[in-house]
This record gives C-alpha cells, sequence and structure tokens, in this order.
C-alpha cells in the first residue's frame, strides 16, 4: 500500500493505492509522512493538478473502490455523470433500477472513498438544491463551480480588506498559479511579497502562510484585489486577455471611505482601471506601479522595491 498527499485549492487530499489501483482519495486535516512516490501516484497528482487547473475533464486512472456491492453500483452510476453536468438523487435511483432508494443513494455518496474521480459532487436534488455532502457544502460547491468554467476563462478572488485600509493594490487577473492554488501572487517568481516585505517591514513576509500573508498586509491597511472580474486567457501572460468584465471598484471603495491610495500593479490593472473607471483617476491618488510579476524582466527586485516605497512612505 503506498500513501501520498496532495495540497489542492479545496484541501489536503491523501492519496492510497494498492495493487496498481486508487483506492482511496479523501479530504484530510494534515498530511504525514508519504512513502515513495510511484509512477501511479506521481500520475494522479499530474491529473488532479490538471483538473484543478481546468485542464482535464476525464481521470484515466485505474480504481479499485471499497464498499458494499450497492455502493459500488452506485459509484459506477456517478462515473457516467459528465464533467460540468449534475443529475439528482432520484435519476440516480432510477439508473440503477429503484426510484425508491434516493436516501440509499445519498448514504452511498457520503461513503464514497474516491472523491472527484468518483464524482458524488455531482449529485444535487431534484428541485435544484445541493444536497448534502460528506466534506460540505462549501467543497461541493466549489468543485461545481470549477467544472462550469471551461479552461480559459478566469474569475478573480474576492477582496481582502477591512474599515482600516487605506490603501487598495490592484493586479489585473491572477496568473495560472495564482488560479490553481487560489491565492493572491502565489507564483514563486512574482516579486510581490518580497516588495511587501519591505513595505511592511517584516523581512521574511514572503515565508508565512498565506492567511498570515494576507492579515500582515491588513494591519498595515493594505488591501488587495483586482480590476478584472472574468476574463478569457489562455496562459498567464496579460496580453492573452480577452473579453474582460470588471470588479465592481466603484462599490468597494463606497463600502470602503477610508481607501485613498490606488496602487495598480502593472500596465493591464492601469489600463483596465483607466478604461472603466476614468471618474475615480482625479478621485483617489492613483498610482500605475511597475509590474511584479516575473514577466517584467526590466526591472531588478531592488528597482521594484525602490518605486513601490515611494508610495507607501
Amino acid at each position: 500500500m503506498e500513501k501520498s498527499y496532495y495540497k489542492s485549492p479545496i484541501g489536503i487530499l491523501e492519496i492510497i493505492c494498492e495493487n496498481d489501483a486508487l483506492i482511496s482519495l479523501k479530504l484530510v486535516k494534515n498530511a504525514h509522512k508519504s512513502s515513495n512516490e510511484t509512477i501511479l501516484i506521481k500520475e494522479i497528482r499530474r491529473q488532479l493538478f490538471e483538473y484543478f487547473s481546468g485542464k482535464r475533464k476525464i481521470f484515466d486512472i485505474k480504481i479499485n473502490p471499497q464498499g458494499t456491492k450497492f455502493q459500488k453500483l452506485v459509484w459506477k452510476e456517478l462515473q457516467k455523470i459528465q464533467y460540468g453536468k449534475t443529475k439528482s438523487y432520484l435519476e440516480i435511483a432510477a439508473a440503477i433500477g429503484n426510484k425508491n432508494a434516493q436516501r440509499a443513494i445519498g448514504s452511498a455518496c457520503n461513503k464514497n472513498n474516491i472523491l472527484i474521480v468518483i464524482p458524488c459532487h455531482r449529485v444535487i436534488s431534484k428541485n435544484g438544491n445541493l444536497g448534502g455532502f460528506e466534506y460540505g457544502i462549501n467543497i461541493k460547491e466549489k468543485l461545481l463551480n470549477l467544472e462550469n468554467i471551461t479552461k480559459d476563462e478566469c474569475k478573480s478572488f474576492d477582496p481582502s480588506i477591512d474599515n482600516n485600509s487605506k490603501i487598495l493594490i490592484l493586479g489585473s487577473m491572477p496568473g495560472v498559479k495564482s488560479l490553481y492554488e487560489q491565492q493572491y501572487y502565489a507564483h514563486p517568481q512574482n516579486r510581490f511579497w518580497r516588495v511587501m516585505s519591505v513595505i511592511c517591514n517584516e523581512p521574511k513576509l514572503y515565508e508565512f502562510d498565506y492567511d498570515l500573508k494576507l492579515k500582515t498586509l491588513l494591519k498595515n491597511n493594505i488591501a488587495l484585489w483586482d480590476t478584472i472580474k472574468t476574463c478569457k486567457r489562455d496562459g498567464s501572460l496579460d496580453s492573452d486577455i480577452l473579453n474582460e468584465t470588471p470588479n465592481d471598484i466603484k462599490g468597494l471603495l463606497k463600502k470602503h471611505p477610508n481607501i485613498k491610495t490606488i496602487c495598480l500593479n502593472g500596465n493591464k490593472s492601469y489600463s483596465a482601471f483607466k478604461k472603466y473607471f476614468p471618474e475615480l483617476l482625479g478621485k483617489y491618488n492613483c498610482d500605475k506601479m511597475p509590474s511584479t510579476s516575473p514577466a517584467n524582466a526590466r526591472y531588478s527586485l531592488d528597482k521594484l522595491i525602490e518605486e513601490w516605497h515611494v508610495v507607501f512612505v
């Protein structure tokens, strides 16, 4: 038996394989010591990455779920539900030839020990409600939302802001790595958190856990968001952004009147802001900042810090 762990946008997934088959994939609170990474486990991790990146709709993995004959019958039926689609408990019950088995179907879904690959999250109530889920409705909703987004459609995160925020930093749209991690500026070569380390006088800020990074910015009255709400983009380059729609920046500023300064991280953030909110350019202290993206190779880290620091003095 081989065991490994995968850090996903919905939490830590424990991977257990036996006899060249996946027998368990479930959410756990903590990762423990892993076995040696076998070829199968590496392949599972690769396919999970592709799934959470919106690049994979069908898993090509040998599975051997552990359960009763009835549970295996239900799980086999669940695997027929296509990516981005849902079926009701009643429909699954009818498909296995027992329309009165809806409650048992729900129980079998909760006993599913191969999350995502056996897509129990795609089973909902006949009235359209999400129904139950072993790991909580919020996880079920995240998975369904993920599957309803096409591979090249991007959606920005919620803002990180509180009532004490005075400076709002706006990016354009999170890159592929950030969307995958569901974290602002998650690419290890993006210099944003190293710049903020100096701004916030926290030398190791870039090594902090993500939640602590955000709390540190808020402690320093710094809020984060993006100018673009949704767009089409293949890859991470701003130059590839198409069909963009803006975030409700005016609504955010109205709710947080202490914001006086807006820093626009890069050319695309500035151009989108200028396009959709030209009236705000004269109302707030708006600063077009050099992008912290690794694509902005013209700026060294020291030069970025020098230019960003001026705004925060």
